[in-house]
């Protein structure tokens, strides 16, 4: 594994904006630590399966091991803290940790999906308090965010039934006050179908494919998919209006439907991106060309991270791209140079951008144990 240096990089892009002609924004990408670097198997931080990563007001960091079945707490400084939680069905234990996030009084909410709860620690206090669903028919609950005034949001998608039985029109963006068996507001159908051969896959995406949910605002939600074709969907969580963010520069195709025939059989031969999911003709495959890594809001900004594949090859580029709060694109470009790659690394993902514009990236080795480097991000001259 490299051991990395604090390092300073620049990259200069050019915009345009119905406002501003011009510009030259400067991006300088820090490399901060690694969470992983020095621990070895056994020892107290030690991450065998990192998953989900979310952080505080206060710069904590809070790492999901699927393995494990816990979440390890480290300081801002990157240093360990504590494990939270552990394997049961009790209160503050798991059976699975789907998704992590912070509420406003720095409170960690964990959704256990198969579980069909969310777990709220108090940090402070040792406390642990239990939000069940009882509302939900499937465990297909996926995404977590917190809103104020004790609330929290997620996206829930129901699959087809056997014999054509049809899904239930529930679906899509749901709001719960915390401790409340029901949900309090329901939005944006969209996310209500999974897939269907016969209709694209921008108008009909599923939970095979992966959702992604942020909060821009204590007023609005940013909900959008894995598979990424230029636009978000900004949806106001008062009036249910909903709107789009768009890049321009994102262009079709953003899939390929490789075909059942045409997926390779090794796993030396997958195509970066591939997935599966089942409707109603059976198994299908698809490469996705524009993946959706990680987004953010932050002060009323849009931030987020996409992966660009080669089609039906391995090479991949890394974007960033930044919206202002009116939905203007304001900075888009590359930052796979920025970020140095070991070679014996055999998956990337980027797991969190927190408010501090800290960027986690998890990398998985082939021969090694998973590192979770951490950078900073600087955009000036907006």
């Amino acid at each position: 594994m490299i051991i990395q240096k604090s390092i300073f990089v620049f990259l200069l892009v050019c915009f345009v904006s119905p406002s501003i002609t011009a510009q030259s924004v400067n991006v300088e990408v820090e490399y901060l630590f690694n969470l992983t670097e020095g621990i070895e198997f056994g020892q107290p931080g030690h991450v065998i399966q990192p998953h989900r990563i979310t952080t505080d007001s206060e710069g904590n960091i809070f790492v999901s091991d699927r393995r494990q079945l816990m979440i390890l707490k480290f300081y801002p400084d990157g240093s360990f803290a504590k494990q939270i939680g552990r394997s049961g069905r009790g209160p503050g234990e798991f059976n699975e940790i789907t998704a992590l996030t912070v509420d406003n009084e720095n409170r960690l909410l964990v959704l256990d999906r198969m579980q069909f709860k969310v777990s709220r620690f108090n940090l402070a206090t040792g406390s642990v308090e239990e939000h069940r669903f009882e509302d939900l028919r499937q465990i297909n609950m996926m995404t977590l965010q917190s809103l104020p005034n004790d609330r929290f949001a997620g996206i829930y998608v129901e699959s087809p039934f056997p014999e054509g039985e049809e899904m239930k029109d529930d679906g899509s963006i749901r709001v719960y006050d915390f401790g409340k068996s029901v949900k309090s507001a329901t939005f944006f159908d969209y996310f209500a179908h999974q897939f269907n051969r016969n209709v694209s896959i921008e108008q009909h995406m599923g939970m095979g494919i992966g959702h992604r949910l942020e909060i821009l605002n204590d007023d609005h939600v940013v909900a959008g998919h894995r598979v990424y074709y230029g636009f978000h969907n900004v949806v106001n969580l008062h009036s249910r209006e909903v709107s789009k963010f768009e890049n321009a520069e994102i262009q079709p195709p953003y899939y390929v439907d490789i075909g059942i025939e045409e997926r390779p059989e090794s796993l030396d031969d997958r195509f970066a991106g591939a997935v599966s999911a089942f409707g109603q003709l059976g198994s299908f495959y698809y490469q996705i060309l524009y993946m959706s890594m990680t987004m953010a809001g932050i002060n009323g900004q849009l931030f987020h991270v996409y992966r660009k594949n080669e089609e039906l090859g391995f090479g991949s580029e890394d974007y960033l791209e930044v919206f202002d709060s009116d939905g203007i694109l304001i900075f888009h470009g590359s930052i796979s140079d920025y970020l140095p790659q070991d070679e014996h690394v055999s998956t990337r993902i980027y797991a969190h951008l927190d408010s501090q514009l800290r960027l986690f990236v998890i990398d998985y080795f082939q021969i090694d144990d998973p590192g979770i480097r951490v950078y900073r991000i600087d955009i000036e001259g907006q």
